[in-house]
C-alpha cells in the first residue's frame, strides 16, 4: 500500500499548500471497511474487518440488539497468520465466518452453528496442509465507533473452546 510518509507545506493567505512530499509502501496495511468496499479488494484482515463491521451494523440497526462477535486472529504452526470472524451462539455453539478463506459454518448448505470444540477443530482441519495446524488464537472485540479494541481471550484451541463454550 502506497502512503505519504513526509510532506512539507506553506501557508499562504490562511491556506496550507503542500509543496513537496515523499511516498513509501507498507506491506501489511489494515484497511478501513469503507476502503475495502471502494477498491473491492483486501487481504484476510481487511475482509474480516468489513464482515465484522457489516454484521455489527446489522445487529445494532436492523435487529436492534448487539450480540457477541469477535475478530479472530489465528497463528498457525508454520508461523503464518490469518484473520476471520467468530459469532458465538448461546449454548456453547459457534459460527465461523471467513470470507478470505472461503469458510463458513454450515449444515446442508445453510449457515449454521456447531459446538465450539467441534467447529474449531473442523476449521483447523480445513486448512490444506497436514503440516499446518492452529497453534494460537486471539479473540478481539472491536468498537465500530472509534476502532478501539481489546483482547477478550487468547490461547490454544482448548482454551478458546472453553471461552466460547461459556458465551
Amino acid at each position: 500500500m502506497l502512503y505519504i510518509f513526509y510532506y512539507s507545506h506553506v501557508n499562504i493567505d490562511g491556506f496550507d499548500y503542500i509543496i513537496s512530499f515523499e511516498t513509501s509502501t507498507v506491506r501489511n496495511y489494515v484497511q478501513t471497511p469503507r476502503l475495502t468496499l471502494e477498491i473491492k479488494q483486501g487481504d484476510c484482515e481487511d475482509q474480516a474487518i468489513l464482515t465484522y463491521a457489516m454484521m455489527k451494523y446489522y445487529m445494532k440497526h436492523i435487529i436492534g440488539t448487539e450480540y457477541f462477535l469477535y475478530i479472530v486472529h489465528i497463528e498457525f504452526s508454520d508461523s503464518s497468520v490469518h484473520v476471520a470472524v467468530s459469532l458465538p451462539i448461546q449454548g456453547g455453539n459457534v459460527c465461523i465466518i471467513d470470507p478470505a478463506g472461503s469458510y463458513l459454518t454450515k449444515e446442508s448448505g445453510e449457515i449454521a452453528s456447531e459446538p465450539a470444540q467441534q467447529e474449531l477443530q473442523a476449521y483447523s482441519n480445513y486448512w490444506p496442509s497436514s503440516h499446518v495446524s492452529i497453534s494460537h488464537i486471539k479473540l478481539y472485540d472491536v468498537s465500530v465507533i472509534d476502532g478501539s479494541y481489546k483482547v477478550v481471550a487468547e490461547g490454544d484451541l482448548n482454551q478458546i473452546t472453553a471461552f466460547l463454550s461459556k458465551s
